[in-house]
């Protein structure tokens, strides 16, 4: 029997109507357990339009993260094939944290429509609007030393980059985890670990990008600092099929680091780096440091080329520069 996710899939393909029993030949299946789909559909926020002698139509399809509408744009092998959408949250990081303790496999998705308590770096807030944007939490158990766990938030800044991109979206990326669009932060990540000196048992990488606030709608707090889609004139780039590339990039660019190791993304990152031999302040917790930003080296760690061409390499902080307010 046919589930209604399968019903749906063949209302998206007509534009005209589909009786009941055509779809009950076609599912084999009942005309009552048609019925029963189709006010599932609509419990889920499908508009399915139901005319006596014609059938069913779909009119409108909800702005909302459910496993099929993402499995329909994949081409993974392990990211996001076991995926969990919840409709609110207090942070996908933390309900996926949660079930990486009870031995949630390697490539897990948690996604939510509306975060409660989302979270930044350094205890920072996020802002994440019901159905606003793309919010979920991706789960890795990598195979390789404590010390690569930093490149792991820069592979998935290159794999959102890389998404965007393939829409239309020209972006660059804030070392360490931010991507801006028009100098402005579209999306944040936030990678939290659990491991001892030897081995790392989870990565929760948490991936925040703003699609369809408004001027109006952002905190007042964040409206210098911050954008969306919509309000840097990307509007129409669709929701689902961005979030599904952002994991198939991921799942690609992650394979490649264990093959290759770091190098092939560091070229990738390289490439879409904010700021790249400009004047910029880092905050750390050594204080605050001033230089001309020359990049990223093998380990991920900043470059800043300081007095007299000396280069001090940097493992943590927040960039800021003169045009640019700290985010």
């Amino acid at each position: 029997m046919a589930t209604k996710e399968e019903i749906l899939a063949l209302l998206k393909n007509r534009e005209d109507f589909v009786s009941g029993q055509d779809l009950a030949e076609h599912f084999q299946m009942t005309r009552s357990a048609v019925w029963k789909h189709m006010a599932a559909l609509r419990d889920m926020g499908y508009e399915i339009e139901s005319v006596p002698a014609k059938g069913y139509r779909l009119r409108f399809a909800p702005n909302t993260m459910y496993a099929h509408e993402i499995n329909a744009h994949l081409r993974t092998c392990w990211l996001g094939r076991n995926y969990r959408y919840e409709t609110e949250v207090t942070s996908t990081n933390t309900v996926l944290k949660e079930l990486a303790e009870k031995d949630a496999p390697h490539g897990m998705v948690v996604a939510a429509g509306h975060q409660t308590a989302g979270k930044g770096r350094l205890g920072r807030k996020w802002s994440s609007a019901p159905y606003s944007g793309i919010w979920y939490s991706l789960l890795l158990r990598p195979d390789f030393p404590p010390q690569m766990a930093g490149v792991i938030t820069l592979a998935a800044a290159v794999s959102v980059a890389q998404a965007l991109e393939q829409f239309g979206v020209p972006v660059k990326i804030k070392w360490p985890n931010d991507i801006l669009l028009n100098g402005k932060k579209l999306c944040g990540i936030l990678s939290e670990m659990r491991g001892d000196m030897d081995h790392i048992q989870w990565i929760v990488v948490g991936i925040g990008v703003n699609l369809t606030a408004t001027e109006a709608t952002m905190p007042e707090e964040i409206r210098a600092v911050a954008t969306s889609l919509t309000i840097s004139g990307f509007g129409d780039v669709p929701q689902n099929p961005l979030a599904a590339e952002i994991l198939n990039r991921m799942e690609e660019n992650y394979d490649l680091l264990c093959a290759e190791g770091f190098a092939p993304i560091r070229a990738e990152w390289m490439a879409r780096g904010a700021f790249l031999n400009e004047s910029i302040t880092v905050n750390t917790i050594r204080g605050q440091m001033e230089g001309i930003f020359r990049g990223i080296d093998g380990d991920g760690c900043l470059l800043m080329e300081r007095v007299a061409g000396e280069i001090e390499r940097i493992a943590a902080g927040d960039v800021t520069t003169k045009n640019q307010n700290q985010k």
